[in-house]
């Protein structure tokens, strides 16, 4: 969702497919009180969607649709913001449904999760899970590699696709056929 105001303030809600295809709606507040939806555009990837992020572009923090943010539509508030789309062999930062932005492709490995998570105190960075057995950080809205970490040896890569990454830095993956692990991507500063 990404909040914005043309003559009236409207929610943009969209909804991605394994054939990645991103759909854009735009939900209007109705003077009788209802919402209408409107189809705005499609906007297709190479590969199926796995992670989809709206985010404010000025803080970086998301934009989701709340109950309160979709509420206050009425009173006129807005947020400028842009969509974070993820696929398993590239990354977008656009204004939906136009499909202008900043765009990094994953040249090597094929990114198997992702998330958009707060990095310390210093703001909102992209990261993923890619079958090399790395956890990446690219920076927005640029999209550029901070960082790259193995963790094969802590997780299993034939089950990363079945991790989640939080948005705090944590990422929730499997360390074998039964157990599961819960790890920081920032570290505490101690051996495993």
């Amino acid at each position: 969702m990404t909040l914005e105001d043309e003559n009236y303030s409207s929610v943009n809600l969209h909804a991605g497919t394994n054939l990645g295809r991103l759909a854009t709606f735009k939900l209007i507040p109705d003077s009788s009180g209802r919402y209408c939806v409107d189809f705005k555009g499609v906007t297709s990837f190479d590969g199926r969607i796995i992670h989809m992020s709206p985010v404010n572009t000025h803080t970086g923090r998301p934009a989701s649709a709340t109950p309160d943010a979709v509420a206050n539509l009425r009173n006129g508030v807005k947020t400028d913001g842009v969509l974070v789309a993820v696929t398993t062999s590239e990354a977008r930062i656009f204004r939906p449904a136009t499909a202008k932005g900043a765009h990094k492709t994953f040249d090597s490995h094929s990114c198997e999760t992702a998330a958009v998570v707060r990095f310390q105190d210093q703001g909102y960075v992209l990261c993923g899970l890619f079958g090399d057995g790395t956890v990446r950080a690219y920076t927005l809205p640029a999209l550029k590699e901070l960082n790259s970490i193995k963790i094969s040896h802590i997780l299993d890569t034939r089950r990363f696709a079945d991790s989640i990454i939080i948005p705090n830095g944590d990422i929730f993956g499997w360390t074998g056929p039964s157990e599961m692990a819960l790890i920081n991507m920032w570290g505490t500063g101690q051996l495993l």
